[in-house]
Parts: structure tokens; C-alpha cells; sequence
């Protein structure tokens, strides 16, 4: 058995992935009733970025919609 190397973003991933099912942006989308472009326009809202590019820049972006919940209340309580 090969023994997988582990970063700290590497275990982060695998502790959420774990816990939760990352949505995609369409289905978190979906999933909150909002338009993609909604989705693509919150810049603070947390995200996992998952795999590299040949550059080593992340290329795939998925969603924890218990934490974009949270974060999405915390930012409209903070609007008030």
C-alpha cells in the first residue's frame, strides 16, 4: 500500500470532503435558488479549490453549502 503524502490544504480537503459534499458552482446555485453569475460574484464566500494546472494554479472550485450558508448570513447581518 502506498502511502499517500499529505499537506495541509491536502488534509483539509479530505477532512470536508469527508464531511460534506462539495457542490459545484451550478448546483450551489441550484441549491440556494440565486444565478450562477450571483455565485461568481460573491469573491469572499468560502471556497475549496481542488487540482493544478500545469502553472500550479488550483482550476477546479467547489462549495460546502453549510459554509457558504453561514457566510452568507453572517454578511447580510453585518449589511444591516
Amino acid at each position: 500500500m502506498q502511502k499517500q503524502k499529505h499537506t495541509e490544504n491536502g488534509d483539509r480537503l479530505h477532512a470536508v470532503s469527508q464531511m460534506a459534499k462539495l457542490l459545484k458552482q451550478a448546483e450551489l446555485a441550484r441549491e440556494l435558488g440565486v444565478a450562477e453569475n450571483t455565485v461568481r460574484s460573491w469573491k469572499d464566500c468560502p471556497r475549496i479549490f481542488i487540482g493544478k494546472s500545469s502553472s500550479g494554479i488550483a482550476r477546479r472550485v467547489r462549495y460546502d453549502l453549510d459554509e457558504v450558508k453561514a457566510w452568507l448570513k453572517r454578511t447580510r447581518s453585518a449589511n444591516l
